[in-house]
């Protein structure tokens, strides 16, 4: 490899140049046929209940193909008639959930199970930034799934941005930049995402998307 300063005086295959770099390397997750990718953590999940029509996302970096199923993990036997996971894709805009790429529908969580749920899709991406969206919606939320830890620190292999240190001193790291969600959303998802909130981890389905 060699990377030169001399543009008119080395051979045009011999430059490292920007448009090299893009084609070249990716911090993308590989788009392995009949895979699963989801946001990486580096804490054990936990078991919760996500507060009611909250929509939360979480940043994830995704190479081109076509995915065919969202999913997530219900984990105890309880659940209220009614109860929903709805789950979605949106394209990131500025390190921030933009436009909707899919709203992907719901995963029933009214009926007992200790399982991973999913749904199919068939939606078409190409290399880049997104965020996975998810919302517990229904009369109650008592089903709980798998949910990032509340240390749930992330980069940017396979997904999102770095943690930062909690506000208060406790020297715990808190996804002030990359967990965040908007409230109120209890049908179809919004295109765009909307105005962010800064969200606790520990509330966050942790949902994984699947290649064709």
């Amino acid at each position: 490899m060699y990377v030169v300063v001399d543009p008119a005086g080395t051979p045009l295959d011999r430059k490292m140049t920007v448009a090299t770099l893009q084609a070249t390397v990716s911090e993308a997750a590989p788009a392995v046929s009949t895979g699963y990718f989801r946001p990486r953590q580096y804490t054990n999940g936990v078991n919760a209940a996500s507060t009611l029509n909250r929509m939360y996302a979480r940043m994830i970096h995704l190479s081109a193909g076509t995915l065919d199923r969202m999913g997530v993990r219900h984990d105890n036997t309880t659940g209220a008639a009614g109860e929903v996971l709805r789950l979605g894709l949106y394209k990131d805009s500025n390190g921030r959930p933009g436009a909707l790429v899919v709203d992907a529908g719901t995963i029933d969580l009214a009926t007992a199970a200790a399982a991973v749920k999913t749904v199919t899709i068939s939606t078409a991406i190409s290399t880049g930034v997104y965020w996975i969206a998810a919302a517990r919606q229904g009369p109650s939320s008592t089903a709980q799934t798998t949910c990032y830890g509340a240390l749930a620190q992330q980069s940017t292999y396979g997904v999102g941005g770095w943690a930062e240190t909690r506000p208060g001193g406790s020297g715990e790291l808190y996804d002030a930049m990359s967990t965040l969600y908007v409230a109120s959303i209890t049908g179809a998802f919004p295109d765009p995402f909307g105005t962010p909130t800064a969200g606790n981890p520990a509330d966050v389905p942790l949902v994984a998307v699947r290649y064709t």
